[in-house]
């Protein structure tokens, strides 16, 4: 068959645009995946993601609903969907290729006319006719140059972007045995994630600790950023006056093309008491696990011993009888009380899980009220009853939730890939169908309907 002229690469085409092509180990480079279009495109269906060898990504959220906006290219005017978007951190130098993505697009195209017969005949001719359109962007190469060997710091541990050190230590003076906590922070642009925070150098006679690591990372502004932070539980064991030295940082600046070590403070800290003695509300010498409780808030119980003649127990059995009825009626309670707290801490997902269905039906319901009335409502709402039950039944935070990923989500879950293709296709007629400008009657809208009721019931067999 002929290629029909209607979906030539003029009319619709997917470009990839990179942020640059040269770059350094390490240094963000932003890609995007924009689908140019002048026909009635309906929706769209990912064949091929292109595969990220030799780099590290950090995929950008994108709206549910694609913003479509308009760009003149060669002097024609098109309409343009960002498909995707992430950040790529090479990992080595040299030339590194990013393979091609491709989609298939359904687009709704006028129906060929024929040679009219009568007057009735073009009255009459079908409003269009759906096609299927293969769309590849092209592949992209990277020159990826290595980090410069001269003037490389001894520290310097990979960390390339721009950076900032902050750190804390929240008491200055102690007693023997008092927990202190130094907190560490790196916050800037560049792969937060597999920063390394470094170490402190603390005095011997301090107990340390290994650190509790936190990272928030926010891609938004064409860039990734975020922080990370380190807190440490010191114990002094000794009395005296110590020194916290400054912690050095080295990362490399691709902008400035050099390394930069940026430094702490230092911090005095003062122990008092003597070696072996127990302060109020300190730890008392404990081991590491009784230390990490006290971010549980657990207090110390102090008892007091009273010694009974085993001759006075032998003449009040009762109360020897008593004392250990006590002790088993508190062993019980404590048993209750642990399994309570673990099932609490569980019931939360529990709860999410059995009652994903029910929140599902209310956006279902809120769809079919809207059935009639604004688009965009309508799909936000089918959008947010099947994206809402995958969130619910995986225990997913909306923070850590794409609906981009949504097959990757159900795939990792052992749902069956003909199953996934039906819901990932379902969600992007939705994302896609108030765009494409002509098809959106009231029976396809309850076909599509039908479709998400039918895929929210299947799933939830499934999950």
């Amino acid at each position: 068959n002929k290629k029909d002229p209607s979906v030539s690469g003029e009319n619709v085409f997917l470009k990839v645009i990179p942020s640059k092509t040269t770059a350094y180990t390490g240094e963000m480079i932003i890609v995007s995946y924009k689908l140019y279009f002048k026909i009635n495109v309906e929706t769209y269906e990912v064949q091929q993601l292109p595969a990220n060898t030799g780099f590290w990504t950090e995929e950008f959220e994108l709206p549910r609903q694609p913003v479509i906006h308009n760009e003149v290219v060669n002097g024609l005017n098109y309409n343009v969907v960002t498909l995707k978007k992430m950040a790529l951190f090479p990992t080595r130098s040299g030339k590194i290729s990013l393979e091609p993505m491709k989609i298939t697009v359904q687009a709704l195209l006028p129906s060929r006319r024929r040679r009219s017969r009568s007057i009735f005949d073009s009255f009459f001719d079908a409003p269009g006719r759906r096609v299927q359109v293969p769309v590849v962007s092209k592949t992209v190469s990277f020159n990826i140059k290595p980090l410069p060997e001269e003037n490389r710091p001894p520290d310097f541990s990979g960390a390339v972007g721009h950076f900032r050190l902050k750190s804390s230590l929240d008491k200055s003076k102690v007693a023997v045995n008092d927990a202190v906590t130094l907190k560490l922070s790196l916050t800037g642009q560049g792969n937060i994630r597999l920063l390394e925070i470094p170490k402190p150098v603390i005095p011997p006679d301090i107990e340390q600790y290994d650190p509790k690591i936190r990272h928030t990372i926010q891609r938004k502004n064409n860039r990734v950023s975020g922080n990370k932070t380190a807190e440490y539980i010191l114990i002094p064991r000794v009395p005296g006056r110590y020194t916290i030295k400054p912690i050095r940082f080295t990362y490399f600046d691709p902008q400035k093309k050099s390394y930069v070590t940026i430094n702490s403070e230092p911090y005095s800290l003062e122990v008092t008491g003597s070696a072996g003695t127990i302060s109020a509300g300190n730890t008392g010498g404990v081991g590491k696990r009784d230390v990490a409780l006290l971010g549980k808030d657990i207090r110390y119980i102090r008892e007091s011993t009273r010694f009974e003649s085993i001759e006075n127990t032998h003449k009040s059995p009762w109360k020897f009888v008593l004392a250990h009825l006590a002790l088993l009626t508190l062993f019980v309670l404590f048993m209750f009380y642990d399994n309570r707290r673990v099932k609490l801490s569980a019931d939360t997902a529990l709860y999410r899980k059995q009652n994903a269905s029910r929140v599902a039906a209310r956006w279902l319901k809120d769809a079919r009220s809207r059935k009639n009335a604004d688009a965009s409502a309508f799909y936000k709402a089918l959008n947010e009853a099947l994206t809402g039950f995958i969130r619910d039944k995986l225990n997913m935070e909306l923070s850590a939730f794409n609906a981009d990923d949504a097959d990757r989500y159900l795939l990792e879950h052992a749902v069956d890939e003909t199953f996934v293709k039906r819901v990932k296709k379902a969600l992007n007629t939705a994302s896609f169908h108030q765009y494409g400008g002509v098809g959106d009657t009231p029976h396809e809208r309850d076909a599509l309907l039908r479709e998400f009721s039918e895929l929210i019931n299947e799933l939830d067999k499934k999950l």
